[in-house]
């Protein structure tokens, strides 16, 4: 009889441990990995970048998570370079175990970052480099939200063509990935349209000194100044020009520095007028795209560009294909990405192969021009909040 008994309370011990650890295994998060600049030049993107990961992960976790079951961010600072991205892109999936990855911001560190995770054949969610190839390599484990850069120059173009037919062109970008991929669709886009390229020069990242390519531009006067520069060079940039007394039609900035609030708040009166393409704003028919300009602002004490929206959308394309996917095996994960049909405050998100491109969201992008001190919505006209000032008033009338 005691031996009896003691095989029960042995079976009941087993039986208990056995489906104690089911539990917890249930209830582990599943881990994905993030790489983003959080210290550098471009630290204060990749603290936006976090910031909007983070409060999508709140509300998706606080709603149920995956299935009953919480996502744990797992973050790496790559520094915005291309050597320190592709390590940490690797250090996520070998060593935190990470189920996918999301991340970087600029192009030059996000093209390593992407063939990382190509490589270990684990699924990577970009929300913000805009290099045509990273799309553009065939992988079928990489996936874009956000518009490449071609798409930048097609948008400008276009929009120009439509609201000032230019007939001169000014070029100023930076070497890096995506600023010679942008100049390079901008260059092809104004021979096209029979503008004449004045000038088309290239500056490294952090020159302290613009007026050599500046003397050329205001020699040559062109209609358009056409810039593709981040945010710690549009500052100087842009100083330099109204030193300089360069008073173009219209200034065109592709993106990057060109969008963000920081522009304004450093330049104020110098940023005013100037018109740039953007991946979104708050103000587009998107749903949720207000709501979710108005609680980061809220939480973070500063309101979020199409950066910070762009990774908030990103985490709930992610979670959505988490939950839809048949396992939580990584080729399961992949075909629940390539899946993917859903709006988010970022429009529509659907990867598509088109044009050379695999796995690429066919996104819309946006005219803004900064004018009383915000970036109103130029461009198309059913997103319009505003009308396009041209043209720009010289430095001397302001």
């Amino acid at each position: 009889m005691k031996s009896k008994v003691m095989i029960l309370t042995i079976l009941t011990v087993v039986t208990n441990l056995i489906l104690g650890c089911a539990v917890s295994i249930a209830a582990e998060p599943i881990k994905i990995g993030v790489v983003s600049p959080l210290t550098g030049r471009q630290a204060e993107v990749g603290k936006m970048q976090k910031n909007s990961y983070d409060l999508a992960m709140e509300e998706i976790n606080a709603a149920g998570g995956v299935n009953g079951r919480k996502i744990m961010l797992i973050y790496e600072d790559d520094m915005d370079k291309p050597e320190v991205s592709s390590s940490a892109v690797e250090k996520l999936i070998t060593k935190d175990k990470v189920l996918a990855v999301m991340g970087s911001y600029s192009s030059s560190a996000t093209l390593p970052a992407t063939a990382t995770g190509e490589k270990y054949e684990t699924p990577f969610l970009s929300p913000s480099g805009a290099n045509d190839d990273i799309t553009r390599r065939g992988s079928k484990w990489v996936f874009r939200t956000n518009a490449p850069s071609s798409v930048y120059s097609k948008t400008i173009f276009q929009f120009l063509d439509d609201a000032v037919e230019p007939k001169t062109i000014a070029i100023i970008f930076e070497d890096s990935s995506f600023g010679t991929g942008v100049a390079k669709a901008a260059n092809q886009l104004a021979k096209e349209q029979g503008i004449e390229i004045a000038v088309n020069e290239s500056y490294s990242r952090g020159a302290p000194d613009f007026r050599p390519i500046l003397t050329k531009v205001k020699e040559k006067n062109p209609a358009i100044l056409f810039m593709v520069a981040y945010l710690s060079d549009c500052i100087p940039l842009m100083r330099q020009i109204r030193e300089l007394d360069i008073n173009p039609k219209i200034f065109v900035g592709a993106g990057g520095g060109f969008t963000m609030p920081e522009l304004v708040e450093s330049l104020g009166g110098t940023a005013e007028y100037i018109t740039a393409v953007a991946q979104w704003s708050e103000s587009a028919d998107w749903p949720g795209a207000k709501e979710f300009y108005e609680k980061y602002s809220e939480k973070y004490g500063s309101p979020p560009d199409f950066h910070g929206a762009a990774c908030y959308a990103a985490a709930y394309v992610m979670a959505d294909a988490l939950k839809r996917a048949a396992s939580l095996d990584k080729v399961e994960i992949r075909n629940a990405l390539a899946a993917t049909d859903m709006m988010t405050v970022f429009g529509p998100v659907k990867f598509e192969e088109y044009e050379g491109f695999t796995n690429q969201n066919r996104h819309q992008m946006l005219m803004l021009q900064v004018q009383s001190g915000k970036h109103l919505t130029l461009w198309p006209e059913k997103y319009a909040t505003a009308k396009l000032i041209f043209p720009t008033p010289a430095w001397s009338e302001r």
